[in-house]
């Protein structure tokens, strides 16, 4: 039976992660929808109204998702409750969307001279598949974590399923490749 101590570590690493990764986020997407200048190469990119919303979107959803992740640090040994862990499920399952969702816009859709973004698979909102794969973890560790039963016996099987779920994700990105037309991406 693992130690419950390690349970509580690794949630709260996990969270503290989840923090920094988002500010640094925050930063990249701040500064993709409010300091960009004519010349750079996405400019026109950057002003399609909904690639814009959906930057909109994840801004304020990580902004949450990061003071949520700081009370799950801090109040995790007094045994966090669902209306904390929800919230931060649910946000991070969205801002997964929504990075998948620029990805498939962003290749699919014509919206000006300007076809793609080079290399959605990173460039996308959040980092791409890289911030869907980190939030998409934090929601399987937080749901996991509210489970006794399951946390307690199978800690190294929250390590595989993580690791799956981005192998599914690249797979799933390389399986669209052709019908999102991700190649030029």
């Amino acid at each position: 039976m693992p130690n419950f101590n390690f349970q509580i570590n690794l949630l709260r690493f996990s969270s503290l992660f989840v923090f920094l990764f988002t500010l640094i986020s925050l930063l990249f997407n701040v500064h993709e929808l409010y300091f960009l200048d004519e010349p750079y190469p996405f400019y026109n990119y950057m002003q399609n109204d909904v690639i814009r919303t959906i930057y909109h979107f994840s801004v304020t959803l990580e902004i949450v998702v990061a003071i949520l992740s700081v009370l799950i640090v801090f109040k995790i040994e007094q045994n966090v409750s669902m209306t904390i862990l929800f919230p931060v499920i649910a946000i991070s399952l969205i801002l997964s969307f929504l990075i998948w969702y620029e990805i498939y816009f962003g290749s699919t859709f014509y919206y000006g001279e300007v076809r793609d973004k080079h290399f959605l698979f990173v460039s996308a909102n959040s980092f791409g598949v890289y911030g869907s794969t980190v939030f998409l973890n934090y929601a399987l560790l937080l749901s996991i974590f509210k489970n006794a039963k399951f946390m307690k016996s199978k800690s190294i099987l929250i390590m595989v399923l993580g690791i799956l779920v981005y192998v599914i994700q690249y797979s799933f990105y390389k399986l669209m490749e052709v019908p999102w037309r991700l190649w030029l991406s």
